[in-house]
């Protein structure tokens, strides 16, 4: 009864050694910096790229002017918020 007792209250072993896990923190760490330096590269590309395409196309810019908009009507604020007036505070 001892015995069992004793393992019962035994602290918990890793089941992977210190060093295998700190080399796989080290991997994962080495696999988001690369993955991040790509990504700012293939940005600073995208950007170089766009600007040379602008550059080329001339000094014509092409300006849009939209229609204005007209307001129809305003919508009253309601005394309780909409979540409870349809009872999805019940269902919490």
């Amino acid at each position: 009864m001892t015995a069992t007792h004793t393992a019962l209250n035994a602290a918990p072993q890793p089941l992977v050694a210190t060093p295998a896990r700190i080399a796989a923190a080290v991997a994962v760490a080495a696999v988001l910096a690369l993955t991040w330096l790509y990504a700012e590269q293939a940005s600073h590309q995208a950007v170089d790229t766009t600007a040379a395409a602008i550059a080329r196309s001339g000094t014509q810019v092409t300006r849009v002017t939209l229609p204005t908009v007209e307001i129809m009507g305003r919508r009253h604020a309601a005394s309780t918020p909409v979540a409870v007036a349809r009872g999805a505070r019940a269902a919490l």
